[in-house]
């Protein structure tokens, strides 16, 4: 089990990365070997179940080719964390245009 939950934290870390580096465009289904994530063999089905009991925003998680995992996120999920970002872009590019900085009041 621990095995599991060490590749459970390794997962959650590639796919949040990828998640956050995601583009509007680009495929909603992510590749990780099973070294990248911490695996050592081919996962069971119960295994995969595992993993996947975690991440409500996974819609599946298969075993590739070339001992891999294929990994495919909600595309709402993308969407949002994408729009989030973009508009954290913005404002932070508002405010170094504008000079509009917010200062906290000691």
């Amino acid at each position: 089990m621990t095995y599991l939950l060490a590749v459970d934290a390794k997962l959650k870390d590639l796919i949040n990365e990828k998640i956050e580096n995601w583009e509007e465009g680009q495929s909603c289904t992510f590749k990780f070997s099973f070294s990248e994530v911490g695996l050592l063999h081919e996962p069971s089905e119960s295994d995969l179940d595992t993993l996947v009991a975690d991440f409500p925003y996974i819609e599946s998680l298969e075993v590739g080719e070339d001992e891999t995992l294929l990994v495919t996120i909600d595309k709402h999920t993308l969407k949002a964390v994408y729009e989030a970002q973009l508009q954290e872009w913005i404002k932070e590019s508002d405010l170094n245009q504008f000079g509009r900085y917010d200062y906290e009041v000691i």
